[in-house]
């Protein structure tokens, strides 16, 4: 992803405090369980929640549109930082199986190596009294399924594709879980629609322009006057570079000609170490249609493609 991370915050210390998620304001706050009071809320719903092996699961139904408007009850890992919304494991119950509208994706990177999966989308998804429309929904293959899924009762994973849309309390010496909806509810749920896997490449030496500014002064009648001047310089600074890890197959990217191990230059105009993985990540999200101009390093020859984005389900 390109940042440095120092290490992870995980049941040792959460099972001796609630937390709180704002992924509006982008703040944890930790609260010690013996003084704290919860609030009276009327738009909050809790939902219990069971551990196995020291993560938790909660219940939730979803409605697929194979078993027409029958829900179906689903345990679910809570997976706070998956970008994904919903992940289920296929036929771990029967009527758990990929809708009719569905396109074969990368959904994400594992210890054991990509995972791979049917994307698609499920008319609704319930957690407790709350129902979202038309999200995403990613069905594993069976490696990845087999990889993930060793509690056998589990059926999936709920993500920050959803759970970003509330405020967040994980009380964990409670074991519930408490959420209050924010305005992102209701807002539609994208996928990359660029077919391009792209993952950080470390840093990579990249020569800047740098305009200095000084004033100087010209001349003895001209001692009350001021003047501007702006020099050209170069400097030379360490930058980040992003690479192409994965195409997929007859991805509007594939068509354009684009390999895996292109590493991007620019997109749309914009320096690529200047952006952000986010920032690429929201390029290829945008809306269908969207042009896409991309200029890449391939073996050291710099080459430029176009292409649109393609919405599948």
């Amino acid at each position: 992803m390109g940042t440095t991370i120092h290490g992870i915050i995980g049941h040792s210390l959460l099972k001796n405090v609630i937390v709180k998620i704002n992924y509006k304001s982008k703040r944890i706050h930790f609260y010690n369980p013996k003084t704290f009071t919860y609030r009276k809320c009327k738009k909050c719903e809790t939902i219990p929640f069971k551990f196995y092996r020291k993560k938790p699961y909660i219940n939730a139904e979803v409605l697929l549109d194979t078993i027409g408007d029958t829900f179906t009850a689903v345990k679910l890992l809570v997976d706070s930082g998956g970008s994904d919304a919903v992940w289920l494991f296929e036929n771990s119950k029967k009527s758990i199986r990929t809708p009719k509208r569905f396109f074969n994706d990368i959904l994400g990177e594992g210890l054991s190596g990509p995972i791979f999966g049917n994307r698609s989308r499920v008319p609704e998804f319930k957690l407790g009294r709350f129902v979202i429309n038309n999200p995403t929904v990613s069905f594993l293959d069976s490696a990845s399924k087999h990889n993930a899924r060793k509690f056998k009762a589990r059926n999936g994973s709920v993500g920050g594709g959803v759970l970003s849309r509330f405020k967040v309390w994980i009380d964990y010496p409670h074991k519930k879980i408490t959420l209050k909806k924010n305005g992102s509810l209701s807002a539609g749920f994208n996928y990359n629609m660029s077919g391009l896997d792209v993952v950080y490449n470390g840093k990579e030496l990249v020569k800047e322009e740098v305009l200095e500014k000084f004033t100087s002064v010209y001349g003895k009648e001209e001692l009350n006057r001021n003047s501007v001047a702006f020099v050209t310089s170069y400097s030379f600074n360490f930058k980040p570079s992003f690479v192409i890890r994965h195409v997929l197959k007859n991805s509007a990217a594939e068509k354009a000609g684009i390999l895996k191990g292109d590493i991007i230059l620019k997109i749309n105009g914009k320096l690529a170490h200047e952006l952000k993985i986010e920032d690429i990540t929201h390029k290829f999200q945008e809306r269908d249609k969207k042009k896409i101009r991309i200029t890449i390093k391939r073996n050291g020859v710099k080459m430029k493609f176009e292409f649109r984005l393609l919405k599948k389900i």
